[in-house]
């Protein structure tokens, strides 16, 4: 079976969507399978939200990882996206792990705090493209 999620704007949207989904659904081991510059922050941020359902939930899910060939990037174009993964990790590592270790500081932190997810971050992004008229009303 295959399972594209594609309800997240982000990697920590996608790990929350898809253990959920995965928790719910009484699955026991996933293929997760992204690009090889993606493959280490990917694998983290999966492993980090996976624990954090278990020591919730109880039940562990095998997570097994896939990477895929950076196919279609230009060289200067990998380096960017390479620095960039290895920055966001870093962010993440330090900033987001120490505090978020449990749902509670979970759903505070994505739905308070991230810009992907917190409240009246979609609307704000939505008023900003719309015309000025529009905007106003927002």
């Amino acid at each position: 079976r295959i399972l594209q999620e594609a309800w997240s704007l982000d990697t920590i949207g996608n790990a929350y969507f898809s253990v959920d989904l995965v928790r719910k659904m009484g699955w026991k081991r996933v293929l997760v399978v992204t690009n090889e510059f993606h493959m280490p922050r990917t694998r983290r941020i999966f492993d980090w939200m996976a624990g954090i359902y278990e020591a919730e939930y109880g039940g562990k899910v095998i997570i097994n990882f896939k990477a895929v060939a950076d196919v279609g990037l230009s060289a200067e174009q990998l380096a960017v996206r390479r620095d960039k993964e290895a920055k966001s990790l870093v962010a993440f590592e330090s900033r987001t792990v120490p505090r978020v270790d449990d749902m509670k500081s979970l759903a505070s932190f994505l739905f308070t705090e991230h810009d992907a997810y917190r409240t009246g971050a979609a609307v704000k992004h939505h008023a900003s493209t719309a015309h000025s008229l529009l905007r106003e009303t927002y």
